[in-house]
């Protein structure tokens, strides 16, 4: 898939992708109630709460990870062995040689989690209300509505759509569309709907609960089409601090952590024996890259010199030895290195603070009363840095961040706030700088929704960059076919990003992480772990 997701940095990892240990474990009761025999439930750390569980509305990483393929799908998916989109809620496809038509053949015998049948009314309610521009489907609106003209159920289990122009990424933005039931969303408010929270879907799991600030629960769906759900139960548990998961992991309460820490990780698979007995580590590469967002509508980071400066005093190298441990990779670009227009030769911005400052002096700062803090208009070089509160990792990098800032007459005081509160306050552009993930599920890297102006309002443009030249290129690498063209597009896009630097590039999203011995099946691909194949054997 072309569009980015976003997600919180709580804990940058390593490189390569890796498969977990399946050896079977003893069983003991724990904190979800389960005591010997079969293990009915996995555990899963979640580190921070969703909002909601349908991506459609607002969507981010974890919303994305905790529905599709589980709870909700869509027409299409990525393969995670191959990488390819293949067919889901449709079996098959057609396209017109134009490349303008599309029509869908959808698979028989789906069956909604309540029991009624699903059809293509479903996908014509799901295209109505992505298209709505009342419907907060904000990014998949941007990335359909600039080329979908007209669409049309023909039978109940056949779906067509018309173009109005041919689109390189199209099925693979298809790929997070989650279909809506019509029967059940049909009536009220989308943007607020009941189910967004317990979601109806077609996926091998059912909702089955939601505390909020501690689980969220799925069921086995018994009447799935597919191949059955390996596991009965899936527990999402709540726990923000990695300290307190590796406790529970410790007593058995935890069989799964996404994400822990660098120093976490070498005493897991170092020198933790209880650790190293019930866990074996697993690491998580997706394709993309994590940056630092700033808000271009504040003064202060409007000049390209000042974001320059502000990329040349982070010693990311010093970061990268000392707080990450050799457990990330440096990000050259805002494009994937696996993408094949990726461009060859893509250097990062060197630590150089010499450099730094004449760039800031040539921008107007100066300390003209002496008081080490940098001036321009007489208004102070100060900013804030918004923080996610789970992520330790993060805040230590910034530390050394903010000590260098500090020495070249900047002052960064770092806010640490809640994941939920993070990405509201970034899409009303109400901060001066934080850090994101941006993850996608395919080769090719797509940055319509995170540079393109018309993505400021309500989209995830939250640096509000606008630049028509940037603009135009994103727009022709959405429309051309041409692979020479592409490429001659692609490369002017990312020689324009290297010099504007809208966005601050940090390192590759690798993620490691803890998975309990006993669970079987257990493969990282590109588009996350696969939960509905892992298995606990008995004993």
């Amino acid at each position: 898939m072309s569009r980015a997701r976003v997600f919180a940095l709580v804990g940058l990892a390593a490189a390569g992708v890796a498969v977990g240990a399946c050896r079977r474990g003893a069983t003991g009761p724990d904190a979800t109630g389960r005591a010997g025999g079969e293990r009915s439930s996995l555990v899963v750390q979640l580190e921070d709460e969703p909002a909601h569980l349908t991506s459609l509305i607002q969507p981010d990483a974890w919303a994305h990870r905790l529905s599709m393929g589980l709870l909700l799908q869509g027409l299409v998916r990525v393969d995670p062995a191959s990488n390819r989109v293949v067919g889901d809620l449709a079996t098959r496809w057609e396209v017109s040689p134009d490349g303008l038509v599309y029509t869908f053949h959808l698979r028989q015998g789906v069956r909604w989690h309540d029991g009624r049948p699903f059809t293509a009314k479903d996908v014509v309610f799901t295209f109505e209300r992505v298209l709505d521009e009342r419907v907060r489907a904000v990014s998949m609106r941007a990335a359909l509505a600039p080329f979908v003209l007209r669409y049309e159920a023909v039978g109940p289990l056949q779906f067509k759509l018309r173009l109005k122009e041919s689109s390189f990424f199209f099925l693979q933005e298809l790929t997070s569309l989650p279909i809506l039931p019509e029967h059940l969303m049909r009536q009220g408010d989308l943007n607020q709907h009941s189910l967004l929270r317990r979601p109806v879907g077609t996926g091998p799991y059912r909702f089955a609960s939601w505390v909020p600030g501690q689980q969220v629960v799925y069921e086995r769906f018994d009447g799935y089409w597919g191949p059955r759900a390996l596991i009965p139960r899936l527990v999402f548990r709540i726990v923000r601090q990695p300290e307190v998961a590796l406790k529970l992991a410790r007593r058995g309460e935890l069989d799964f952590l996404p994400r822990v820490r660098p120093g976490q990780w070498a005493e897991a698979t170092g020198s933790d024996a209880s650790l190293i007995r019930r866990f074996a580590p697993v690491r998580h590469f997706s394709p993309g890259t994590s940056f630092i967002v700033v808000n271009h509508r504040r003064s202060l980071f409007a000049d390209r010199r000042v974001r320059r400066a502000l990329a040349q005093l982070l010693d990311l190298p010093l970061i990268e030895r000392q707080i990450m441990r050799g457990l990330a990779r440096r990000s050259l670009s805002l494009f994937w290195s696996g993408d094949p227009l990726y461009l060859a030769g893509s250097k990062p911005v060197a630590f150089d603070p010499p450099q730094a400052r004449k760039l800031l002096a040539e921008a107007g700062f100066a300390d003209r009363d002496g008081d080490g803090i940098l001036e321009r208009a007489g208004v102070p070089f100060r900013f804030t840095f918004l923080v996610v509160a789970s992520s330790a990792t993060m805040r230590r990098w910034l530390t050394i961040y903010q000590a260098e800032l500090a020495r070249a007459g900047i002052r960064m005081e770092l806010v640490p706030i809640d994941w939920a509160v993070f990405l509201k306050r970034l899409r009303a552009h109400d901060f001066d700088a934080g850090a994101l993930g941006m993850a996608q599920v395919g080769p090719h890297t797509d940055l319509y929704l995170q540079l393109h102006s018309s993505q400021i309002q309500d989209g995830q443009n939250y640096a509000a960059y606008q630049d028509p030249r940037s603009d135009r290129l994103l727009e022709l690498l959405r429309t051309e076919r041409d692979p020479g063209r592409r490429k001659q597009h692609a490369n002017a896009l990312q020689a324009l990003l290297a010099e504007e630097l809208p966005l601050i590039p940090l390192f590759t999203l690798e993620e490691p992480g803890l998975v309990a011995r006993r669970v079987k099946g257990v493969r990282s691909y590109d588009v996350w772990y696969q939960l509905a194949e892992w298995a606990i054997p008995a004993g």
